[in-house]
């Protein structure tokens, strides 16, 4: 009666699970969508047991198959491997998955099932295959080998560890197994399922070994695993997602390795186990029919005369030789502390029965030399490596050093280049400056000839000798040639200057101020065309100026036309004029529009004479003397009181000859 009080709420539980899975296929035959279809196989997948999981999963392998869902399917692919235990039907997992496109994740799927049936096929060997397969192995490692990838090298290290868990002495087999953690728990490998396989084989591994603190630690980590998962899918909708078999296989694995617990902690973990039960058909059934479980238990709390039952069923129903071997150490425990000793004679026979059969078999020779024929693959794989990237460094170091030389060679061309169009152009300056020069030299000499030719040595040529005959003959050197220039212009303008200063006066005489307007005007105008859009506003009352009409027409014209050339289309440009109480005249310019280009307004002056009409002798050097003398009495500022647009103030003496 007891028995089947508490089995009914496991009862219970299966019958509502088989409710909501039959409410499920009456959901899934009524959907029309692929995508609704594959989420409602999920859920019956989660719901059901274990025995009835394949099913379902070659359903939804299919179903996400049309609807070209290739995540879903190697998803299923990897969660069917749960229900499976036979390797022939991994092999058919495996080679669906093959046949999947190819991707970060198909690759990785695909060494997990890999691992899996490595795993399946290295757990419950007998020792004399086991040793066939070693040899096998070790034949593959001597055969030539193409270079491996992270998924093959991942592979030859878990199948190492998985051959050498029969290893009595460990210690190569621990430094394998931390290698292969932080190979697969590394960035590396972005799949959930490669570290839960590998945290979980390293926690069995670890407990065969006899490392408990490690194998107790890698249980941990693995529910921290779980724990990612359960939000995961909890997440993705997935209600009936349970992790409840993977748990209970955990704490199972923990009470193996009791000695490395919390004091206490035992109690705790049979507890969740047996709770556990209550909740999972499958679970239960473990939990019932298994004897680890107890075992174990029983052994943590020091019932030694409760622990001796399980330990012997636990012999006869588990062919692992590493648990075979620790379970004959806790019953030769158990027998000790009970006083039985014909437990205890039994125990220790088999346990040297185990050592006879692995003595015979060189067992030890075996493992050492796959551990010595991996690390000369390893190393070779390694060394490979190594020389790849030395080699790839010196490429990227020879690609580096022509990159180098390449912009070394296209900034010196760029240098050259522009070195070449500015000898150029200094030549050419050179010249034109020159040309400059000999025009005012011979400016100068003509007025010099005409007010003295009286006095002229008419003989003497050296006077009309070219800038460049009278340089060669100072004491000047090269590097001064400009200043050679510049001190020959100015001699030359204030010679002129001085010189010409009565032919100046005979271009000063009276003009009408409406008649400059026009003219200014009409000569800006040659170069804007008639529809320069600028407006003249002559004075109502003409009067008359005292200036040099020729200078002070171009002189407006050429601020009109700077000043027209910054003004947007659609714009005014008005030209006035006006008589001021102070003997000077103010000409305006003035537009609605903001200039910003003219606010420095030394702009409108540049430039005023042009270096090519000098060198066309357009203008002479007397010419240039009296627009120096106009600029030099006339204003020309912006209007900064000017509330809108942009205007500038002319201002001209009313009589040039007083000034």
């Amino acid at each position: 009666m007891t028995f089947a009080l508490l089995t009914l709420p496991a009862l219970a539980e299966t019958t509502q699970q088989q409710v909501t899975i039959d409410r499920l296929r009456s959901e899934l035959a009524r959907t029309k969508s692929q995508k609704d279809s594959i989420r409602i196989l999920y859920d019956i997948f989660d719901l059901s047991p274990r025995k009835d999981q394949p099913k379902v999963c070659d359903e939804l392998y299919n179903v996400a198959d049309r609807a070209g869902d290739v995540l879903a399917q190697l998803d299923i692919c990897r969660q069917a491997t749960a229900s499976v235990r036979d390797d022939k039907d991994l092999a058919k997992i495996e080679d669906a998955v093959r046949k999947l496109p190819v991707s970060d994740e198909q690759k990785e799927t695909e060494l997990f099932l890999k691992m899996k049936r490595i795993t399946l096929k290295a757990r419950n060997l007998p020792e004399a295959e086991r040793q066939k397969e070693i040899t096998a192995i070790i034949a593959k490692y001597d055969d030539g080998r193409k270079k491996t990838d992270k998924y093959q090298r991942a592979l030859n290290l878990f199948t190492l560890v998985e051959y050498l868990r029969n290893d009595a002495t460990g210690d190569m087999l621990k430094e394998y197994l931390q290698r292969l953690v932080e190979m697969t728990t590394s960035t590396e490998f972005s799949l959930y399922a490669i570290p839960n396989i590998v945290y979980a084989e390293a926690a069995n591994i670890y407990s065969d070994a006899g490392d408990q603190q490690k194998a107790v630690a890698a249980d941990r980590k693995l529910q921290q695993v779980i724990d990612g998962l359960e939000k995961k899918y909890d997440a993705l909708g997935r209600e009936y997602r349970s992790y409840d078999i993977s748990r209970y296989v955990s704490y199972r694995r923990m009470l193996r390795n009791f000695e490395a617990l919390a004091p206490g902690e035992a109690e705790r973990i049979y507890a969740k186990c047996v709770k556990l039960s209550e909740s999972n058909p499958d679970v239960k059934k473990d939990f019932d029919t298994h004897a680890r479980i107890h075992a174990h238990y029983y052994m943590a709390t020091e019932d030694y005369t409760a622990a001796i039952p399980y330990l012997k069923q636990l012999l006869e129903s588990d062919p692992a030789l590493a648990l075979k071997r620790q379970t004959l150490e806790m019953l030769v425990k158990a027998a000790e502390n009970t006083g039985d000793d014909e437990t205890k004679l039994y125990a220790l026979t088999e346990y040297n029965a185990i050592l006879a059969e692995l003595n015979q078999l060189q067992a030890s020779e075996k493992y050492k030399e796959l551990q010595i024929k991996y690390d000369l693959m390893d190393l070779k794989e390694r060394n490979s490596a190594l020389e790849i990237e030395n080699r790839e460094d010196e490429i990227a170091s020879t690609r580096r050093i022509m990159v180098f030389v390449i912009v070394m060679f296209i900034i010196l061309a760029a240098v050259l280049a522009v070195s070449l169009f500015n000898w150029t152009k200094y030549q050419k300056n050179a010249r034109d400056m020159g040309q400059i020069v000999d025009n005012l030299a011979s400016e100068r000499n003509r007025i010099r000839r005409s007010i003295y030719y009286d006095y002229a040595d008419t003989d003497d040529n050296s006077i009309d000798q070219s800038w460049l005959e009278r340089f060669r003959k100072s004491p000047k050197k090269k590097y001064e040639i400009s200043t050679f220039m510049t001190e020959s212009i100015v001699n030359d303008l204030l010679y002129i200057s001085m010189v010409g200063h009565n032919d100046r006066l005979k271009h000063i005489h009276e003009v009408s101020v409406d008649r400059l307007l026009r003219e200014s005007l009409s000569k800006a105008n040659e170069n804007l065309g008639e529809d320069s859009g600028i407006t003249l506003n002559c004075p109502e009352d003409d009067f008359r100026l005292n200036t040099d009409k020729e200078c002070l027409t171009d002189l407006l014209a050429h601020v009109l036309e700077e000043a027209s050339k910054c003004t947007p289309a659609g714009s005014n440009l008005d030209l006035a004029c006006e008589r001021m109480n102070d003997g000077k005249t103010c000409f305006t310019i003035c537009t609605e529009a903001y200039l910003p280009e003219l606010q420095d307004t030394p702009r409108l002056f540049n430039p005023l004479v042009s270096i090519s009409d000098l060198v066309d002798d357009k203008k002479n050097g007397l010419y240039v003397c009296r627009m120096i003398a106009m600029l030099l009495t006339c204003d020309l500022r912006k209007d900064s009181t000017h509330p809108e647009g942009t205007r500038f103030i002319f201002t001209v003496p009313d009589n040039l000859e007083t000034c």
